[in-house]
């Protein structure tokens, strides 16, 4: 194998910039449930159902264009086929596999980075997220010599790098940054109203086996 291409929980594009290059022929998508994320932070069972269920779609959306996906899958009889942890079920795909190279798309979380950066064994090319705006190394340059690091500060530097509602002149729209002080005021007892009603859909058999998994 050439390539193994990881892919997490929270990077379901197949616009991904992890999949760019990728060669059927020689390459290959890992995907993993594993009990550590799906318990390292407390989360309703409705979060867990949507997150596992979305994964296993993206995977076999990848599966129906011929891509090859070695997925891990949490299951109820077994305990071990959940897997501990990304980096436990990476030293066996590295093991069993034997890919030249890994590609990740750089996770959000810096302890799933640097649990994966630990366990890889071998060259990990970290591709940079084309969901946000910015990058790890254009915030650490903005940070450098600062002595004081505040969410204001680099919200402004993004706004006017990217000319969000700003004036000709440079100036925020209604002549203020933000407004964080009337956005903390409580409702009082009269609440919005809602017009609308969320959309909703009937579980499919994929979901359904999530559910039963969550819920045992």
């Amino acid at each position: 194998m050439r390539n193994l291409v990881l892919i997490l929980g929270d990077q379901l594009s197949r616009e991904s910039k992890a999949l760019d290059g990728f060669d059927k022929a020689v390459d290959a998508v890992g995907m993993a449930e594993v009990q550590e994320e799906a318990t390292h932070v407390w989360s309703h069972k409705l979060r867990l159902t949507l997150f596992l269920s979305a994964m296993r779609h993206f995977r076999d959306r990848l599966r129906h264009e011929r891509i090859t996906v070695h997925y891990h899958q949490m299951t109820e009889q077994r305990r071990d086929e959940r897997g501990e942890s990304f980096a436990a079920v990476l030293r066996q795909d590295v093991a069993r596999l034997r890919p030249r190279r890994l590609i990740l798309i750089r996770p959000g979380d810096y302890r799933v980075l640097r649990s994966l950066e630990k366990a890889a064994g071998l060259p990990l090319e970290l591709r940079q997220d084309s969901h946000f705006y910015s990058t790890v190394d254009e915030f650490l340059a903005s940070a450098e010599g600062k002595k004081r690091l505040l969410l204001e500060g680099f919200y402004r530097f993004m706004r006017k790098k990217h000319r969000i509602l700003l004036s000709p002149d440079g100036k925020p729209f209604g002549e203020r940054w933000n407004f964080d002080k009337e956005n903390r005021s409580a409702f009082g007892s009269r609440r919005p109203a809602l017009d609308y009603r969320p959309a909703s859909f009937p579980p499919d058999e994929t979901t359904r086996e999530v559910i039963q998994l969550v819920a045992a």
